[in-house]
C-alpha cells in the first residue's frame, strides 16, 4: 500500500485548464487502474458517474464492455421521492446497483462516496464490492477534508492513462447532496478487508485510491 502526501515540487504538475475549461492533473491511481484493466480479457467495467462519451470510447478501444450507472443522479432521485425505493441497501436510503454479484472487472467510482452520509459509506462500499469479481479493482476520489464553501458537483474526463480532467457538473450552481469529508484514516478503514494498492493526497487536496477486492 502506498500512502503519502504529494510534495509541491516533486513530480506533480500544476493543474492546468483543459480544452473545456476544466482542471487537469496527473493521476497515478488512474494509471494503475487502466494498466490492469487493459491486461484483462474482455473486461466489463462499471462507470458510476455521468455519461461521458470520451470515457466510454477510451475503454471501449481496450475491448471493455462499459456500463454507466449515474449513482449521484439516482441518489438525488431516491432522496426526493415521496416513497422509499422498493429495494434499499441496508443502512442507506439508496436503491443500490441493478447488477449481478461478481459481474465487473473494475469500477470507476469517481467521487460518489462524497454523496452519502458517513454512516452510510460502509454499506455503499459493500454494495460496490458485491458486483466486483474477486481480484477486481475500484478507483475512487474523495474531496478535501476541509473547505470553506459547498463542494460543487464534478464530472470527470480521462485525458490519457495517467491524466484526469475534472469540471463542474452540467447543472448551474449544482453542489453535492452531502459533502462527506472523511479523514484519511476513515477512508482506509472503510475499505477493510480489501487491499489498498494506492492512496494519496493530491496537491489540490483531493484524495485518490485504488483498491483490490
Amino acid at each position: 500500500m502506498l500512502w503519502r502526501k504529494t510534495e509541491p515540487t516533486a513530480g506533480f504538475a500544476e493543474p492546468r485548464g483543459g480544452e473545456r475549461g476544466g482542471l487537469v492533473h496527473p493521476s497515478k491511481a488512474l494509471r494503475i487502474f487502466v494498466s490492469e484493466i487493459r491486461d484483462r480479457t474482455s473486461p466489463q467495467l462499471l462507470d458510476t458517474g455521468q455519461v461521458i462519451g470520451t470515457n466510454i470510447e477510451y475503454f471501449a478501444r481496450m475491448g471493455c464492455k462499459v456500463f454507466v450507472h449515474d449513482v449521484s443522479a439516482e441518489r438525488r432521485a431516491d432522496l426526493d421521492a415521496a416513497e422509499r425505493p422498493a429495494r434499499l441497501v441496508p443502512g442507506t436510503r439508496w436503491s443500490g446497483l441493478p447488477y449481478a454479484d461478481g459481474q465487473f472487472d473494475g469500477i470507476l467510482a469517481w467521487d460518489l462516496l462524497d454523496y452519502f452520509r458517513p454512516e452510510e459509506v460502509p454499506a455503499v462500499i459493500g454494495e460496490l464490492f458485491r458486483v466486483l469479481k474477486n481480484d477486481a479493482l475500484l478507483f475512487a476520489l474523495f474531496c478535501s477534508e476541509r473547505a470553506e464553501r459547498p463542494e460543487p458537483s464534478q464530472r470527470y474526463r480521462i485525458v490519457d492513462s495517467g491524466m484526469l480532467e475534472h469540471e463542474p457538473g452540467d447543472k448551474p450552481n449544482a453542489v453535492k447532496v452531502f459533502v462527506t469529508r472523511l479523514k484519511n484514516r476513515d477512508i482506509l478503514d472503510a475499505f477493510v478487508p480489501h487491499r489498498v494498492l494506492h492512496f494519496i493526497m493530491l496537491k489540490n487536496r483531493m484524495r485518490e485510491i485504488v483498491v483490490r477486492k
